[in-house]
């Protein structure tokens, strides 16, 4: 899938669809694009290749949130 998901928030749910998503190869870190205002709760998604991005740019580079 070439399409760029976008992940509000990797709390608990956000982050376990989020590992799922990377883990099961459903898309590409590089396209998982993720919007989190807690710095250590990106740490580990970001050494995996996601993006971590603003709101509004989440909402306008996703397809799919």
């Amino acid at each position: 899938m070439n399409q760029n998901i976008g992940i509000i928030g990797i709390g608990k749910m956000g982050s376990a669809i989020a590992k799922r998503l990377i883990d099961q190869k459903v898309v590409l870190p590089q396209n998982l694009l993720l919007c989190e205002k807690i710095k250590e709760k990106r740490i580990p998604f970001q050494k995996k290749g996601a993006k971590i991005c603003s709101i509004e740019d989440l909402t306008k580079l996703a397809n799919l949130i």
